[in-house]
């Protein structure tokens, strides 16, 4: 059983390699996925900032110029909104592929460790008997010697 632990030792090491890889790379994506959302945020508030000026600064009246550069400042806003949703999409669709693959390594790790265990429980359970057997055997000898011929 020693043998057969010896064995298994390096796949399990392995394994929890792999495990811990793809929880840092979910990790990763997590983090950047976040980092889109609070961009996201930041773009429409600005957005959402900048409209309010073009509209404040337009009552007081402005060029044609001006107006022009309002709308293509907003219109690249949200080109950089779009861009950020679509990021944020694949960021998503991402997310869920290396949740998937997490899982798979987790149970593979899991498993190995499962055969493990049982290896040491069955080599427990055959130093058991062993035990038990060598303290029968001197309990029976103990026996035959204190026995007293008739």
């Amino acid at each position: 059983m020693h043998d057969r632990i010896r064995q298994l030792r390096p796949a399990v090491d392995l394994a929890h390699e792999r495990e811990d890889e793809a929880a840092r790379l979910y990790r990763t994506i997590v983090g950047r996925r976040d980092e889109a959302k609070a961009r996201l945020e930041q773009l429409r508030q600005f957005r959402a900032e900048y409209l309010t000026r073009f509209h404040d600064d337009g009552r007081s009246g402005l060029s044609a110029r001006r107006v022009q550069d309002y709308h293509a400042f907003i219109a690249g806003l949200d080109h950089s909104v779009e861009q950020t949703c679509r990021q944020l999409e694949q960021y998503e669709i991402e997310i869920q592929q290396l949740h998937k693959r997490w899982l798979a390594t987790r149970a593979r790790t899991q498993a190995l460790e499962s055969v493990v265990e049982r290896c040491r429980s069955e080599q427990r359970r055959v130093e058991d008997r062993r035990e038990q057997a060598a303290t029968d055997e001197f309990a029976a000898a103990r026996h035959r010697s204190t026995r007293r011929p008739h």
